[in-house]
């Protein structure tokens, strides 16, 4: 069923039944700073919101293998797990952050090694300035582009648990409250993600999950 993308219609990113149209917000200051920073949300905010537009247009509320999917899923995330797969996302980003402040640091020693052979203290002063300014922005575009990625990941364990995750993206506990229909059409947009764009640190975490749900959604078409 066609349904029209707007990107001017409100502060708010979502599809609307009602009407049947998405909406991508462009008056949103975080979410345009985000888009320009991450090439995987760009596309992603596109095909999770069209992924809801799926779910409601096909009626996978009622679809037994994607229920069957989710629960199955939400089984596995006994509080041991959840507090693992927390403890390895926290590794994971510490470790990326901690390569990308090593590479850029190793890049400035070769800078300032030249310039202390020159005597060149000054010339040293900025290499180290420079390097605080440069790192800073390297690692607020990857800390934008991590987030959303493992934000799907823990969107999908916010739904089984029903717990907020403070450092990553997911919905609150009163939406997941709200209905079974929230945690299903959150689940399948992710689907849509993993389908359309991949999601290396989604498939990372949990690649069983990763590939079943990429699995679903090509039954579907």
């Amino acid at each position: 069923r066609f349904t029209p993308l707007l990107t001017s219609a409100g502060d708010e990113t979502h599809y609307i039944q009602k009407f049947n149209h998405v909406n991508i917000s462009l008056t949103d200051s975080t979410n345009v700073e985000i888009l320009k920073s991450s090439q995987w949300f760009d596309k992603s905010i596109f095909y999770h919101e069209y992924g809801h537009a799926i779910f409601e247009q096909k009626g996978l509320v009622n679809n037994k293998e994607l229920s069957k999917l989710f629960d199955t899923w939400a089984a596995r995330i006994t509080d041991e797990k959840e507090t693992q797969l927390l403890l390895q996302i926290q590794d994971i980003s510490s470790k990326e952050q901690q390569s990308i402040i090593d590479a850029f640091w190793d890049k400035a020693q070769v800078q300032i090694n030249a310039a202390y052979k020159e005597s060149d203290f000054g010339l040293i002063t900025k290499i180290q300035e420079q390097f605080y300014i440069d790192i800073e922005k390297e690692l607020q575009k990857w800390t934008y582009n991590f987030d959303e990625q493992i934000g799907g990941f823990t969107d999908c364990m916010s739904a089984a648990t029903e717990h907020v995750y403070a450092s990553y993206a997911c919905h609150n506990t009163s939406y997941w409250q709200e209905s079974y229909y929230n945690k299903l059409t959150e689940f399948f947009a992710h689907c849509s993600e993993n389908y359309h764009i991949g999601n290396l640190y989604f498939e990372t975490m949990d690649k069983d999950l990763y590939e079943a749900m990429i699995a679903f959604f090509k039954s579907i078409q």
